[in-house]
């Protein structure tokens, strides 16, 4: 029985993998599919320190698909009711982790309600979680008018008050309402279409010049949808003709659209319950606005601000961005800098979240099965003995592993992990869903399409023994070059190693060898501490599905290839390059360390301990939150050890005593090293004493 008669892989739910928020405009069918496609999971699935984890600050709470989603339409029945409700919400999500999909499947939901589709995604959420499903379905039916969905996707670098135009022209075309309403606020347009109606033939040769190759008709179109650039190029035409730029009247800011599809729009008498914005990717659209604040239309975002404080019961601003917004500012400097924190700070108060992912469902939900097949298959096999086997070897030595419910629970590991993400072994879920730093989301699920569609005519049993994708295969079958490719972003040889020896040993080594090679990349990418030998053999058998009485005799072959060693010191095995090994070098840099005596080692900090260990000035946004523009809030750095800090503090004093000017930081900070031949408690008294003389000096 080969492997493709059991499983296959689900290609339409797959969208290429890379869903963008603009096919609800662009391509509604596909919105469509892919919102009935997406697959949701409950708060059962993550672990409640994840977001810690990742980096994301406290201010973001974790929360799972299908909660958001509930948490959304709540937040919009109290704001009907009058009820004091934040209007900002800002959703952390990384590459590939599927926010983009998130974001179409919400606005074909709220712009659709009472549709086929609403029904499929509440389908989807009660599988993911009954009781919040049953919760959405309910709050679903209290919907008696659809929302006006305008979705802005960041990465395209657009104008963001055309953009914002555009959005509600289309939505309001598809829904079949009349804009009218809106157009009055623009008077401008209708009078550039006027001119364009009556003058194209008679100048049409200018038109060509400023709009090439588009007739009266486009050009209309198009300015009855507010395109600025097509208003700039009449307005031109205009000016030629009249010898003065078109009269702009009345009120036509992004603040005035939002007031105006709230107050008609969203009305008791209006077609619509709520504005919900859903602006995908804003961290990329600020770091553009930042670079390029004209052809951002940048102004536009504080009027939108503006619009939507204003109108808190009735809107909705969702930003989806890839990590928190403060992290942007740290690649921009100087004016790009300060236009960007001017931008950040906006958000400030928004309510912030920080969106948990469960691949490994989706990995289940993307590999279908025939069951029938499947069931007597995994019982002549012994497929669930050995599941638990694999359960017992990882739960004791995965960093992070008992955080996971859906790891944690041997249950639910045998439903989603073992059998949900056949063919793929266990630890392969692992490698694929903790790598977030070398293996994007969607990378993820290329590689198991890839690999699906590699082994479907090979045979679903290997000696006697349900075959299954180790990691180890993976990463000799398609992912190095991804491994590679990503150590040079982040730093790390081991994939480097790895190739190396591949092709160093080509005609030397078997298939066998070669994965155990790839085994102890994994085990290393993976992060496992020291462990015993025994253990590390095991783990071995689970990154490479090799069986363990194999393992023996293919780690004494590439021994005598030289290829890999234990290492004792660190508790695993290593791969062999050209150079020293790494045991040789902890050797030898323990033998550098035995000569270097403690007054060296305090000198040592402090010549480059600022450079080596970035113990440098320190400026909080203490200031820049209270408008303070003079540095009092600057902290400056000094190093000091145990003979110098008395030193060190006294010169901080007389500085300060100096710094009597608005240009001068008052700050000063002093890193002081603690050598183990050092006694905290006498240095800590020479410190309290010296600080005690130098503040009786300053008060007198």
């Amino acid at each position: 029985m080969n492997i493709g008669q059991v499983i296959h892989f689900h290609n339409e739910r797959f969208f290429e993998g890379a869903v963008q928020l603009n096919w609800v405009q662009r391509r509604v069918d596909q919105a469509r599919q892919a919102a009935a496609a997406f697959v949701f999971h409950g708060p059962r699935y993550h672990g409640a320190g994840e977001a810690e984890s990742e980096g994301i600050e406290g201010a973001y709470k974790l929360k799972d698909t299908a909660s958001f989603v509930r948490d959304l339409l709540g937040s919009m029945h109290p704001g009907v009711a009058g009820r004091e409700i934040n209007p900002f919400w800002l959703v952390v999500a990384g590459y590939g982790s599927g926010k983009s999909h998130l974001a179409l499947t919400c606005a074909m939901l709220l712009a659709e309600p009472q549709g086929t589709i609403a029904q499929v995604i509440l389908d989807q959420i009660a599988r993911a979680d009954a009781e919040i499903g049953r919760v959405v379905a309910q709050q679903v039916a209290m919907m008696a008018r659809p929302a006006l969905v305008l979705p802005l996707d960041g990465m395209a670098g657009f104008h963001l008050g055309n953009a914002l135009s555009r959005a509600v022209f289309e939505q309001l075309r598809r829904h079949g309402v009349d804009a009218g309403a809106i157009r009055d606020l623009s008077p401008r347009f209708q009078t550039a279409e006027q001119f364009v109606a009556r003058n194209f033939s008679v100048r049409a040769v200018s038109f060509s010049e400023y709009l090439p190759g588009l007739d009266a008709a486009e050009i209309c179109a198009r300015l009855r949808e507010h395109d600025e650039a097509a208003y700039t190029a009449v307005d031109a035409v205009y000016t030629e003709a009249n010898g003065h730029p078109i009269p702009v009247e009345g009120q036509e800011s992004a603040q005035e659209l939002i007031e105006t599809l709230c107050g008609v729009y969203c009305g008791p008498e209006g077609p619509f319950s709520h504005v919900v914005i859903l602006f995908d990717e804003l961290g990329r659209y600020l770091e553009y606005a930042s670079e390029k604040p004209q052809l951002a239309g940048d102004y536009a975002l504080q009027q939108i601000f503006q619009g939507v404080q204003d109108n808190s019961a009735k809107v909705r601003f969702i930003g989806f961005i890839q990590y928190e917004l403060k992290a942007y500012l740290k690649r921009f400097s100087g004016v790009d800098l300060r236009q960007l924190q001017r931008y950040v700070t906006r958000f400030d108060a928004a309510d912030k979240w920080y969106l948990s992912t469960n691949l490994e469902t989706l990995f289940a939900h993307m590999i279908g099965k025939d069951e029938a097949i499947l069931e007597p298959l995994w019982q002549q096999t012994g497929a669930e003995r050995r599941s638990q086997l694999t359960w017992r070897r990882l739960s004791q030595v995965l960093p992070g592993f008992g955080r996971f419910p859906v790891w944690s629970k041997p249950e639910r590991f045998a439903e989603v992990i073992a059998r949900g993400c056949w063919p793929l072994h266990p630890f392969t879920v692992w490698f694929l869903t903790r790598q977030r730093d070398l293996v994007q989301s969607r990378s993820a699920l290329t590689f198991i399409k890839e690999v699906i569609e590699r082994i479907a005519s090979e045979s679903a049993q290997v000696d006697g023994r349900l075959r299954q994708v180790s990691a180890a295969d993976l990463v000799v079958g398609s992912m190095l070059p991804e491994l590679i490719s990503a150590e040079r972003e982040t730093g790390g040889t081991i994939a480097e190693t790895l190739q190396m020896l591949l092709e160093k040993l080509r005609g030397h080594l078997d298939s066998r060898q070669q994965r155990l090679l790839a085994g102890v990349a994994v085990l290393e990418k993976t992060r496992i501490g020291k462990q015993p030998r025994e253990t590390v053999d095991a783990l071995l058998c689970e990154a490479t599905a090799l069986q363990a009485e194999s393992l023996p005799a293919l780690l004494d072959s590439l021994s005598e290839l030289g290829a890999m060693e234990w290492n004792s010191d660190l508790g695993q095995y290593e791969l062999l390059s050209e150079g020293a090994t790494r045991g040789q070098f902890q050797q030898w840099l323990r033998t550098q360390q035995s000569g270097f005596k403690a007054e060296g080692i305090r000198d040592l900090f402090v010549r480059r301990g600022a450079a080596d260990i970035e113990l440098g000035d320190i400026t909080p946004d203490f200031a820049q939150r209270r408008e303070i523009s003079t540095p009092d809030w600057f902290f400056e750095a000094q190093l000091a050890h145990a003979n110098t800090v008395e030193n060190a503090i006294r010169s901080a004093f007389e500085q300060w005593r100096q710094a009597t000017l608005p240009k001068d930081a008052k700050g000063k900070l002093v890193y002081l090293y603690l050598h183990p031949d050092d006694e905290p408690a006498a240095i800590g008294e020479r410190v309290r004493s010296t600080m005690e003389r130098e503040l009786a000096l300053n008060a007198h």
